[in-house]
């Protein structure tokens, strides 16, 4: 059984990263300020950057500037993927409950049913994104469960849906729960019934400091020549809690590729033929101790 996503590719490059930093803070011409490696448990399940922040990693001493990669196998090894501005989604759980009364599915006039309900809150929900999002704008509503009723001939009183909310910044993200809610409660009451929309709140969306990743493109660039240095056109609607670190200072992630399509690697992450070509550690090792030394100068 593998996660297979990588984070053992990330833990080795952050582990030589740190070897080597420690052995030019021991030599002579040392470094300009304080390193931190963070090695952070919970990226996929609870979000561990949040925990990480909230106890106080980022300070003693302040951090004033953070980096991240990922390792993504749609690239080939030595090269790189960078980006301005918004990289990742903000997540949200959508969790609707929808009420009506039971009867007997002989008479249906007697009840007020609860899927009849759930079919136009599903079919109206859809708008959200088509009608009440600008199309140059980004943002996904994806109900993935649904439970109701108990029993074939009777009415069912009460539906569940659940699912999942991507956004890209604070305002689109908190429009949309608003009508979520809105249509939820309308909908329901127009068929006599009642729906209730909660929300837990996930990751933060991830965007990415300039200044930063004009640093991470000057040393990409030089170390492996512009051709190999590639820039994410559209954001991901995925989502990716080093969100955390960036929100507390300055920073950027990025995309290091690890495939090889000589050798057969190209599988994605998260699929059970993931592989690295091992090559892209010492390619991100070696590109973030240039992003470190050149943040420690600033």
């Amino acid at each position: 059984v593998m996660h297979a996503c990588g984070h053992d590719a990330h833990a080795t490059i952050v582990l030589g990263v740190g070897k080597i930093i420690k052995e030019l803070a021991d030599s002579e011409e040392s470094i300009n300020g304080n390193l931190k490696l963070f090695f952070q448990p919970a990226e996929e399940t609870i979000g561990g950057g949040d925990r990480m922040v909230k106890e106080g990693c980022m300070e003693n001493p302040t951090v004033d500037y953070v980096l991240g990669l990922h390792v993504m196998s749609y690239l080939d090894a030595g090269k790189v993927e960078l980006k301005y501005g918004k990289l990742n989604a903000s997540t949200d759980s959508i969790n609707i409950t929808l009420k009506g009364k039971a009867s007997h599915g002989a008479y249906p006039d007697k009840g007020v049913d609860a899927i009849v309900m759930a079919g136009n809150v599903i079919t109206a929900l859809q708008s959200i994104v088509s009608r009440n999002t600008s199309p140059l704008n980004s943002v996904v509503i994806s109900l993935g469960k649904i439970s109701g009723g108990v029993k074939n001939n009777v009415i069912a009183d009460e539906v569940k849906i659940s699912g999942t909310l991507r956004s890209l910044d604070n305002e689109t993200r908190q429009y949309t729960k608003e009508r979520i809610s809105s249509i939820v409660s309308s909908v329901a009451m127009a068929y006599g019934g009642e729906g209730i929309a909660t929300f837990t709140e996930g990751y933060q969306s991830l965007i990415n400091d300039d200044e930063v990743v004009d640093v991470i493109k000057e040393n990409a660039e030089k170390l492996l020549g512009k051709e190999n240095v590639e820039f994410k056109e559209f954001p991901s609607l995925g989502a990716e809690d080093f969100s955390y670190f960036i929100d507390a200072a300055k920073g950027a992630f990025f995309h290091l590729g690890c495939g090889n399509e000589e050798r057969g690697i190209t599988s994605p992450i998260h699929t059970e033929h993931f592989d690295i070509d091992e090559e892209c550690l010492k390619v991100g090792v070696k590109l973030q101790v240039e992003n470190i030394l050149t943040l420690l100068n600033k």
